[in-house]
C-alpha cells in the first residue's frame, strides 16, 4: 500500500507544564507559530487522528490548556488516553499495557507519528519499548519520533522540532547485528542496509557508495544462506569477498551513521574470524578449521548443521588419511569412501581403499564408534525424530554432540 492511501496516526502527550508559550516551530520547510507543539505537529503532519495520553492529575491541574489543544487540533478527530503517572513498577506496567491497548488497534494501513515532547517522568521510556514491542510482536512501526525543542529557540523565538526516530533504528540495528553475531542469520542486517540505501531523504549518497552498500546487502544474504544450511566450502569462498566488500562499505557508514561503527566492527571481527585462506584444499588444517566452524555452530545452537558438518568433516577425514585429496569435492567418491568405511570387506569396494581402512581402523580403533555415533545422531535428526529416533530424549544433545567432536578430534591429533 502506497503512502498516499495509508492515514496517519499522532500521538501526543500532555503534560505538568504550567506555561506554555508562544513559538514558532518549525521542521524541514513548514512551520507554525503556536503554543502548543502538538498544533504545530497537526498542521505539518494533517493526522487522520490524534491520541492525547495524559494522566488524570495533569487534566486536574491543566485542563483549559488540554481544551484548548483540542480546539486547536479538531475535537472530532482527537481522542483523550488516560495512563497512570507511573510512580512505581505496577504502574509503569499499566502504560505499557494501555500503550499497547491503544496503539496495536492501528494496523499496518496506518503511518504513527509520535511526539515526545511533553512527556513525564518515566513515560517516555515505558512508551519507547512499547513501540519497540508492538513494531517486533503486533509489526506496527513507528513512522517518526519528535521532540519540540522550545529550549533551543534562537533570537526570533523560532524552536526546531528534532527528530528522534534514530533511536528505535538503532535498536533495530543492534538486533540485526545481534541475530548476525549469535547465529550468523543476516537477513535482518541485510534488509537495515538496503533501508540505508533507499533512505534518500536523510542520507545522501552517491552511485558507488549506494552499489557498494547494495553489494554488501546481498553478500550478507548469501553468506547466510550457505552458512546456515551447511554449505562450508561455498561459505567459506564467499568471506574473502565479503569481508573485502565490508571494508569499502564501513567509511560510508562511519560517515553517514557514525553511531553505528562498533556494531559494524562487531561484524567484521565475525567474518574475518571465521575466514579461511583456501577453501578449496584438503589439508590437516582443513580440518582442524572444519572444527572450529562445528564448535561455532555449537555455539549458536545450531546442533543439526553441527553434526551435518561433524558427518563431512568425518569423510575429510578419511580421505586424507587414505583417499585421494584432489577428489574430495566430489560427492560419488565421498560415498565411495563413507561405504567402504562402513564394510571394507563389502564386494564393491576398491580393495586398495579398503586395505588402507582397514588399517586406519586397527591402528585407531575408537574410529568406528565415533563414526556410528555421528551416524546415530545424523539420521536422528535429518529423518525430524521419525522411525528408531522417535522416542528418543534429545535434552543434552549440544552437549552429546560437543562431546563426540572432541573424541573425533582427539583422534585427528593423533595423526
Amino acid at each position: 500500500m502506497s503512502n498516499e492511501k495509508q492515514k496517519r496516526l499522532l500521538i501526543t502527550f500532555f503534560g505538568m507544564g504550567k506555561n506554555y508559550q508562544e513559538t514558532t516551530y518549525f521542521l524541514e520547510n513548514k512551520e507554525k507559530t503556536t503554543k502548543y507543539i502538538a498544533d504545530a505537529l497537526n498542521e505539518f503532519l494533517n493526522p487522520d487522528k490524534v491520541l492525547i495520553f495524559t494522566t488524570q492529575e495533569a487534566i486536574d491541574k491543566n485542563n483549559a490548556f488540554k481544551e484548548e489543544i483540542e480546539e486547536k487540533i479538531g475535537k472530532d478527530k482527537t481522542e483523550t488516553v488516560l495512563v497512570p503517572s507511573g510512580k512505581d513498577q505496577k504502574e509503569q506496567e499499566e502504560i505499557f499495557k494501555k500503550v499497547l491497548e491503544e496503539v496495536k488497534k492501528y494496523n499496518k494501513e496506518w503511518e504513527i507519528y509520535v511526539d515526545i515532547t511533553h512527556t513525564f517522568r518515566p513515560i517516555p521510556l515505558v512508551f519507547f519499548i512499547s513501540l519497540f514491542y508492538l513494531k517486533n510482536f503486533y509489526n506496527i512501526k513507528t513512522s517518526r519520533i519528535f521532540y519540540g525543542n522550545f529550549e533551543q529557540r534562537d533570537e526570533n523565538n523560532r524552536s526546531p522540532v528534532i527528530e528522534l526516530t534514530f533511536l528505535l533504528d538503532i535498536v533495530d540495528w543492534f538486533n540485526s547485528v545481534n541475530m548476525f553475531v549469535k547465529r550468523y542469520e543476516a537477513n535482518e542486517l541485510a534488509h537495515k542496509l538496503k533501508l540505508m540505501v533507499d533512505n534518500e531523504k536523510f542520507l545522501k549518497l552517491d552511485p558507488e557508495q549506494k552499489n557498494n552498500l547494495i553489494n554488501l546487502s546481498e553478500g550478507l544474504r548469501k553468506f547466510s544462506g550457505e552458512y546456515l544450511n551447511v554449505r562450508a566450502v561455498q561459505f567459506e569462498r564467499l568471506l574473502v569477498d565479503l569481508n573485502d566488500k565490508l571494508s569499502k562499505s564501513k567509511p560510508i557508514i562511519n560517515e553517514n551513521l557514525p553511531i553505528l561503527s562498533p556494531l559494524i566492527d562487531k561484524v567484521q571481527t565475525e567474518i574475518e574470524n571465521l575466514q579461511t585462506p583456501e577453501p578449496d584444499t584438503l589439508n590437516m588444517d582443513t580440518l582442524r578449521y572444519r572444527i572450529k566452524l562445528i564448535y561455532a555452530y555449537l555455539r549458536r545452537n545450531l546442533a543439526l548443521q553441527a553434526i551435518l558438518l561433524l558427518r563431512e568433516v568425518f569423510v575429510d577425514y578419511l580421505i586424507l588419511k587414505v583417499g585421494d585429496t584432489g577428489k574430495w569435492l566430489d560427492y560419488d567418491y565421498r560415498e565411495k569412501i563413507s561405504d567402504t568405511f562402513n564394510k571394507p570387506d563389502g564386494n564393491n569396494v576398491d580393495k586398495d581403499i579398503a586395505e588402507k581402512i582397514k588399517s586406519l581402523q586397527k591402528r585407531n580403533s575408537e574410529l568406528r564408534k565415533i563414526w556410528k555415533d555421528i551416524k546415530y545422531f545424523r539420521n536422528n535428526l535429518a529423518h525430524c525424530g521419525i522411525g528408531k529416533a522417535e522416542k528418543e530424549d534429545l535434552s543434552g544433545l549440544k552437549n552429546k554432540i560437543e562431546n563426540l567432536t572432541e573424541k573425533f578430534e582427539a583422534e585427528i591429533r593423533k595423526g
